[in-house]
């Protein structure tokens, strides 16, 4: 994907993120949201994921829940565009 393509992408993100939470008021906010980390890190594992890679998919997937506090995405899964995760797991 480009890096127009990207940034088109992650910007998506984060609006899909302010509309569906109330609590979000900015871009800015809607970084800091756990599901951030989970939805980037699981397009990076799930890229790898189809080209084989599923060791380093689980690694990153790994990573992906470590920094958002519990949200995990499995690399082989199919998630679309507007994917949204409120809450993730308590620990």
């Amino acid at each position: 994907m480009s890096p127009p393509g990207l940034y088109r992408r992650a910007v998506g993100d984060l609006d899909m993120i302010r509309s569906r939470d109330p609590s979000v008021h900015s871009r800015t906010e809607a970084l800091l949201h756990p599901a951030v980390p989970a939805v980037w890190g699981h397009r990076v594992a799930h890229r790898l994921h189809r080209r084989g890679l599923r060791r380093t998919a689980r690694l990153v997937s790994v990573a992906a829940r470590l920094a958002s506090g519990g949200i995990e995405i499995h690399p082989g899964a199919r998630i679309g565009r507007g994917f949204f995760v409120d809450h993730g797991a308590e620990w």
